[in-house]
């Protein structure tokens, strides 16, 4: 009996010492460019590691890649869709996150049609 409390003790002791994650990184994402499978229409995500409150814009000449959402705070996952495409030249987009210390860009292109 004396062992299975020592061994109780030692394992709350153990549960206790767990901390959370929290995340030093003030801006981070997990590509700098995304190159689209092919000039269909589709989405992709994009991992954001972020201690702070943050924007998302897209910078095209035309309205072709859509944010679901365009801000939020800490880490997320957000998801982009994109409208099918056929033209003679590939096309680009450049993602904008931001926060109050930094921004990143990331380039997005997709094929032209075959």
């Amino acid at each position: 009996m004396r062992k299975l409390i020592i061994a109780l003790i030692a394992l709350t002791g153990l549960v206790s010492c767990q901390k959370e994650f929290v995340t030093s990184v003030a801006l981070a994402v997990d590509q700098t460019q995304i190159d689209l499978p092919g000039s269909d229409a589709g989405y992709f995500n994009l991992h954001i590691l972020s201690n702070r409150a943050w924007t998302i814009k897209v910078e095209s000449e035309r309205d072709w890649l859509h944010p679901e959402t365009k801000a939020g705070k800490g880490t997320a996952y957000p998801k982009f869709t994109y409208d099918g495409y056929v033209g003679a030249v590939d096309r680009e987009a450049t993602i904008v996150i931001a926060c109050d210390v930094k921004t990143l860009r990331i380039k997005v292109v997709q094929p032209k049609s075959e």
